[in-house]
């Protein structure tokens, strides 16, 4: 399978479209405190960044096109491509269970299959893969929980 030679200007635009549904979701998030940070503040940094980040890439795209000559393109082979369908599919299942399952969970079952799916299959470590996942996902709740005071789903530990 070839790679066009547009890879990054439709990268760029993807991740651009992408940023501004989060920017537009963001605002639907409820402020608790009028004047304070609330829990859009960070959506809405991660979306500016993202989108800067996106016209940066569509802006390097369009420099490489107008230096790259039309016999040059790269391949990727069919292992990177079943790895990329397998770790959006993992993504896909997070999105689709968060709500139902709970933050801490849905994110240790993530983290361990994208782990394991983005590891060469010799060198995969699934005590240090269970670890990180638990570890990972247990910080980044409390960090969530206790420093920022935005409270992440709790699924099925909300009965």
């Amino acid at each position: 399978m070839r790679i066009t030679k547009y890879r990054d200007i439709f990268s760029g635009i993807l991740f651009l479209i992408l940023s501004a549904i989060i920017m537009t979701s963001s605002y639907s998030i409820k402020t608790t405190i009028p004047g304070r940070l609330g829990a859009e503040f960070m959506p809405q940094v991660v979306a500016i960044i993202m989108g800067l980040l996106s016209i940066l890439l569509i802006a390097t795209g369009l420099l490489t096109l107008k230096k790259q000559s039309a016999e040059t393109s790269e391949t990727i082979n069919k292992k990177d491509l079943v790895q990329v369908l397998a770790l959006l599919t993992v993504v896909t299942i997070y999105v689709l269970i968060l709500k139902r399952v709970g933050f801490i969970i849905s994110s240790m079952v993530f983290l361990f299959a994208a782990f394991t799916v983005m590891s060469p299959r010799n060198k995969r470590k699934y005590l240090l893969f269970g670890i990180l996942s638990v570890v990972l996902s247990i910080g980044i709740y409390y960090l969530f929980r206790y420093v920022f005071l935005i409270f992440l789903p709790a699924g099925i530990f909300s009965l």
